[in-house]
């Protein structure tokens, strides 16, 4: 609050540009460490987010600076502020747009659909925000943020109720494609999105139905167990180290289970 000076959020974009190289440099620095801190240090990874918002709102704006803003945005959401992150995270977009790096608006857009966008608006909203970041990851060559982006995706439109059919099938896609780039993590939580739509469609016979969904599903998809072998799955994302999928994984079982009536089962998930 200090370096903001009493300055609107809005108005930083007009802050002028970095010049100082020596912070420069401590940008490019901050930004690497906080792509490894992300997933397994978390306050190491708020503080680099804090740093790099305060130097950019002391010594101006370089292209790392929309991460940094937007990342920043994520803390204080975190910390009950969601509003006003939102608002930092709409300044990283626009910071990114400005400078023309589609790998940071790749990570801005990360930011913005994954733990901003719900605080204000509706989830759907959430959707083209996270397509563009996806869009953004593909053309520039971030992959690893850009499928973390096509989970986010496919998570809004399980939230939504969208039709499984079209979705599973967009997870198919999205799977292959990690498992062709060798990117592990992300490989990991869509295959997770993948066995839980499977379930729906499996749990329930009905849904199963190509007139009731809408869409036409390939017979294989239906025979949930065979397709799917959960306890490999499990033991792949523990020797992988996949632990941000093992937690998605156990939520949206219990989640499942629950709505199928079986609390105890659910609870063993959440447990």
């Amino acid at each position: 609050e200090k370096n903001l000076n009493g300055r609107d959020i809005t108005a930083l974009i007009d802050a002028a540009e970095m010049t100082a190289p020596e912070k420069i440099v401590a940008m490019k620095v901050l930004i690497n460490l906080n792509t490894a801190a992300c997933f397994c240090q978390p306050t190491l990874h708020s503080w680099i987010l804090l740093k790099m918002t305060n130097l950019s709102l002391r010594y101006g704006h370089v292209p790392e600076s929309s991460v940094g803003y937007a990342g920043y945005g994520k803390v204080l959401a975190e910390q009950g502020n969601g509003r006003t992150g939102y608002a930092f995270g709409l300044l990283g977009l626009e910071l990114s747009e400005k400078f023309g790096y589609l790998s940071y608006r790749c990570q801005v857009c990360f930011f913005i659909g994954a733990f901003l966008n719900h605080w204000v608006k509706h989830i759907k909203w959430a959707e083209s925000v996270s397509m563009e970041g996806y869009k953004s990851g593909s053309e520039s060559g971030d992959h690893d943020t850009g499928y973390i982006l096509a989970f986010n995706k496919s998570v809004n439109a399980l939230f939504q109720g969208k039709n499984l059919g079209r979705m599973l099938a967009d997870l198919k896609n999205f799977s292959q494609l990690t498992g062709l780039t060798k990117n592990q993590l992300a490989h990991d939580i869509i295959s997770c999105c993948e066995i839980i739509v499977s379930d729906f469609i499996g749990i329930t016979p009905q849904w199963a139905d190509s007139d009731a969904i809408g869409f036409e599903i390939d017979e294989s998809l239906k025979e949930t167990n065979e397709s799917f072998q959960r306890s490999a799955y499990l033991s792949a994302c523990h020797s992988h180290k996949s632990f941000t999928a093992l937690c998605f994984y156990h939520i949206f079982r219990a989640q499942i289970l629950y709505l199928y009536g079986n609390s105890a089962r659910a609870y063993k998930h959440i447990d």
